[in-house]
Formats: structure tokens, sequence, C-alpha cells
């Protein structure tokens, strides 16, 4: 039986046939887990609290995080012709700018099996610097 170049497994391609397999398959059960911890069974929705709100920003992202706020958040307060001071009390200063929104916060790693982008809350403003839409938005 013939070895592969560095010899550590033989080259049948039989043998190289199971490896892929088997690498594939655990792939398969690494992006399995992965999923299963992001949506199955995700952090418990946390009360939003303004502190550990702006406590939560980018250089923190310890639980709980402002992911896990969010539903909390546009459930409890009106933010829909809230102005611009009033959102800022809150929720802190904007974060960074994106086109076509006033204020922007950062939510953490998007919620998916694979998180390659960042989540963030935005607002938009009108010409009366209060709210009128908001969304969560991926980067």
């Amino acid at each position: 039986m013939k070895l592969c170049r560095h010899r550590i497994i033989p080259c049948s391609p039989r043998i190289l046939i199971l490896f892929g397999l088997a690498f594939v398959l655990v792939l398969g059960l690494l992006g399995a887990l992965r999923l299963a911890q992001t949506t199955l069974a995700p952090h418990p929705l946390a009360q939003f609290e303004t502190s550990r709100w702006q406590h939560a920003g980018s250089s923190n992202a310890s639980y709980p995080t402002r992911l896990d706020m969010l539903d909390d958040l546009t459930k409890r307060y009106p933010l829909r012709g809230m102005s611009k001071t009033e959102v800022e009390i809150l929720l802190g200063p904007s974060e960074i700018s994106f086109d076509g929104w006033d204020l922007a916060y950062w939510l953490g790693p998007e919620p998916s099996m694979f998180s390659v982008d960042t989540a963030w809350f935005v607002l938009r403003l009108g010409d009366n610097e209060q709210v009128v839409t908001y969304q969560m938005i991926t980067d």
C-alpha cells in the first residue's frame, strides 16, 4: 500500500473518502451545536435597564448583552416620537454613523449560526429631531 507524501495516512482512495466524510461530519456536528447554542437555547431575554445598556457597549460583551435587552426595550418604551435627547438619555450617545440612520448602537455579534457580522440597533430621526423609525441591522 502506497503512503501519502507525509506518511501519516495511506493514500487509498477509500481511506481518503472516509477521512473526507468524517471531516464533513465533524463540521456538521459543530455547526449543529452552534445553531443549538444561538437559536434553540439563547440567553433568556433580559429586562432593559439604562445602566446595563450603557455598560454593555462595544468594549464589554458580558451578559446580559444589548441584544438580549432589545425586545424589552422596544416593548416598554415608545421610541417613535421620542426626541433625540430623550433617546440619548435612555441609551447613551450614538456610537457610530450609518448612512441613512441618525443614531446607532452596537448590539454584538449577529444572532445566527455562523455569526460573521455585527448587529446594530439604528434609529432614524425626522425633521423635528424625533424618532420616526428604528430597527436592528447587520453590517
